[in-house]
């Protein structure tokens, strides 16, 4: 049980450190793109050809990229440092990719029915194993006890048999059996054990019962978040991507003609950004969900 969630929390981290590293990547382009704007606005409005409204908001967005920037490079090192702590390792563990990918399920069956291989259930039966032969040992304090012995042994010396004295040395053995039978009387205390321990069997019946029905409720919800990011990312990847730079492309054609102001133009690339980071996003919560199917059905490649 304790290797299973160490396997999934490594890989937990593992992916989410990736999608941070690929989310800084993201952010690091559109924060160069934001200082040549601003470094632009603000000639722009020396010369007079714009106002302060354009540079205003060049420095607006400038500041908050920033600010993303710094925020997600803290979140990174925190990861970073959980995972050393998952590793005992001696410094900080980072995800040697940059590139975040969808990871499959292989041939992974979605039933629930496949989650009895779950390390958890699997100890959980285990106790209700435990719990039987508890049972049946406490029985056993309430049956007839038997008992056999065997004795062989030498008596030296003299004894008067029938008025004759007869003398009996090391070598002369003497051999018996004894048979016993003892019933207990008083089965008060070893019913009442009996009694407990049958109770424990249903507790530990009950506890692999929920277990069941909360793990099957989540290995359900896993697979409908696999099936719903699934789907989204076949539409991103299809179209809506694709529209985040055609969007990019056009408002810079539009901009650099004069057709557009600046303020249009951000709005322009930070619904782009928006696209992008969203989908960033949602191929984290793809692989989340796959990481939790593995996890449920005790798949641990």
């Amino acid at each position: 049980v304790t290797k299973a969630e160490l396997i999934r929390q490594v890989k937990v981290n593992y992916y989410q450190q990736v999608l941070l590293k690929q989310q800084q990547q993201m952010l690091l382009a559109e924060g160069q793109r934001a200082d040549r704007f601003v470094e632009a606005a603000a000639l722009r409005l020396k010369t007079g050809e714009t106002g302060q409204l354009e540079y205003s908001v060049a420095q607006s967005e400038q500041g908050e990229i920033q600010a993303r920037v710094i925020q997600n490079r803290g979140n990174l090192l925190v990861l970073q440092r959980q995972l050393q702590m998952l590793l005992n390792s001696a410094g900080p563990m980072q995800a040697q990719s940059d590139t975040l990918e969808k990871r499959s399920l292989g041939a992974i069956v979605l039933d629930t029915a496949g989650i009895n291989s779950n390390p958890y259930l699997q100890y959980l039966r285990q106790q209700i194993a435990i719990e039987n032969q508890t049972t049946a040992v406490e029985r056993t304090s309430l049956l007839p006890d038997f008992s056999v012995g065997y004795f062989n042994q030498s008596l030296i010396g003299g004894e008067n048999i029938n008025g004759t004295e007869v003398f009996y040395g090391a070598g002369k053995r003497f051999q018996g059996f004894q048979l016993g039978v003892s019933i207990p009387i008083f089965s008060g205390a070893s019913r009442a054990r009996v009694k407990a321990s049958q109770l424990n069997e249903k507790i530990a019946q009950n506890q692999w019962e929920l277990a069941q029905i909360q793990l099957g409720s989540s290995l359900q919800q896993a697979v409908q978040s696999y099936q719903s990011a699934t789907q989204s990312l076949i539409i991103y990847e299809q179209k809506t991507l694709v529209l985040a730079d055609v969007i990019a492309g056009n408002a810079t054609k539009a901009y650099e003609a004069g057709e557009i102001g600046y303020v249009e133009f951000s709005q322009a690339l930070t619904r782009a950004l928006n696209i992008r980071s969203a989908y960033l996003d949602l191929l984290g919560s793809y692989n989340q969900s796959v990481i939790e199917i593995e996890f449920l059905l005790a798949k641990q490649q």
